[in-house]
Formats: structure tokens, C-alpha cells, sequence
């Protein structure tokens, strides 16, 4: 069975200056060596990579710094996106954006997870590690994300567009903790998984999620070849 999810959007505001004392007084004192207010100036290079819209998280990598390469998802890893670690999602259909719903209920235990479990909840976490190209995670960190939207009462992050081609990429996942982290029981047997693939639908769209449920190939036979997925 095949399920089709539109990935992104989710509405959230953030908006911190010194005035609101949200900042601390040394993040916003002027160096000593500044004698007058100046506009900031910065110039920021960045290479103009086709590999930056491949994905952020690629099992290619050790993120915890313990030896190894992490490879598929790993709980106890804080993966950074668009998506807050600590939080919940559902899927909103008629708006075809994820909203944020709650807490994780053991974010902030004594010893944390990232699990939901709730009706067609999702990880914010597992989303991050799923969905997040590496386009995605540099403006998440220069400017907040790409918003479609941003107005007084709604802020809408948009993922990146992800040509069909082999820039698409899949994951697939098969833990006994499935129902925890997204809307899905655990696969039926030990013979098949969940197979998951990042891309877009047309030129310029935001990429999407799109999911294979209980499903007997590896996701390199469905996301990583040279034609159209």
C-alpha cells in the first residue's frame, strides 16, 4: 500500500529583540571597539552546490561523535530542521502542512525521548532526520527557514524544491518503535519495511513525503536511480 503525505509548513512564530529581554544584555551591547552605531555588514559565501539539496542526514556520518556512523535513526540524536525535536505533529490535509500539536510527553524526563504515539502523531525529530536537505538546514540556520507564508497571525516554513531525479532520496525504517514516531504500526513481518522518499512533484514545488507501507524492496530501488522517481 501506498500513502502520498505533502510535507511542510508548519505555523510558527518567533520573534526576539532586546527590547522584548528575550536576548541577554551581552548579546546585545555593541563591541567595545565600535566608537558609533553602524549598520552590521556581513558577507556570507556559499557554494553553489548541487549536492546541498541532497539530504541533511544521509547514514553516512557520526553526529554523536562516538566513532561510529549513525546510521538510520537514532532517538538519543537531536536532529536539526524545521521541525522542533521536542514536539508532535499532525498532518493537516486541507492546508497540506504539518501543525505542531504538543510536547513530546518525555521531552523533558529524566531520561528524554522523542516519542509521540498519539492519533496520526508524528516526531518532530524523525521528521527532521527523514525530510531535511541540506538547503534546508542552512536557512534554517542564517534566517529562520523559508517562509510561504508570514503574516501578524501565521508563519509557514516550506522545504525545498528536490528535482526528481537522483538528488531524491529514501529512507526506511522497521523499528518496533514505528507507532512512537509516526502514524504507523511496525511493519508486519521481518521481511518487509516502510520505505519513505523525498521529492517533488513538479518544477519549483516544495518536496514532499511520500511513504510505501510494509514493503518488501530497499529504498535505493525506489529513490536513488538517474530517472524521474
Amino acid at each position: 500500500m501506498k500513502r502520498n503525505l505533502l510535507v511542510f509548513g508548519l505555523p510558527i512564530l518567533i520573534v526576539l529583540s532586546c527590547a522584548s529581554g528575550i536576548l541577554s544584555y551581552d548579546e546585545c551591547v555593541a563591541p567595545p571597539f565600535i566608537a558609533a552605531d553602524a549598520p552590521p555588514l556581513v558577507m556570507l559565501v556559499l557554494e553553489r552546490d548541487h549536492k546541498l539539496y541532497y539530504e541533511a542526514y544521509n547514514d553516512a556520518t557520526d553526529l554523536d561523535g562516538d566513532g561510529q556512523l549513525d546510521i538510520g535513526y537514532k532517538d538519543a540524536i537531536n536532529y536539526f530542521g524545521y521541525f522542533d525535536s521536542d514536539k508532535c505533529y499532525t498532518y493537516d490535509s486541507s492546508g497540506a502542512r504539518f501543525v505542531p500539536s504538543r510536547f513530546a510527553p518525555n521531552a523533558y524526563a529524566v531520561s528524554p525521548n522523542h516519542y509521540c504515539g498519539g492519533t496520526d502523531e508524528w516526531s518532530g525529530n524523525f521528521l527532521n532526520w527523514l525530510s531535511m536537505a541540506r538547503m534546508d538546514v542552512i536557512k534554517r540556520v542564517l534566517y529562520g527557514g523559508h517562509r510561504s507564508t508570514d503574516t501578524t497571525s501565521e508563519t509557514v516554513l516550506e522545504g525545498v524544491y528536490i528535482p526528481q531525479d537522483a538528488h531524491s532520496w529514501g529512507k526506511e525504517y522497521a523499528g518496533s518503535d514505528t507507532r512512537q514516531l509516526t502514524p504507523f504500526n511496525a511493519p508486519t513481518s521481518s521481511t518487509v519495511r516502510h520505505l519513505f522518499c523525498m521529492t517533488s512533484d513538479s518544477d519549483g514545488d516544495p518536496h514532499k513525503i511520500k511513504v510505501a507501507l510494509n514493503d518488501s524492496h530497499r529504498k535505493w530501488d525506489w529513490a536513488s536511480c538517474e530517472n524521474p522517481v
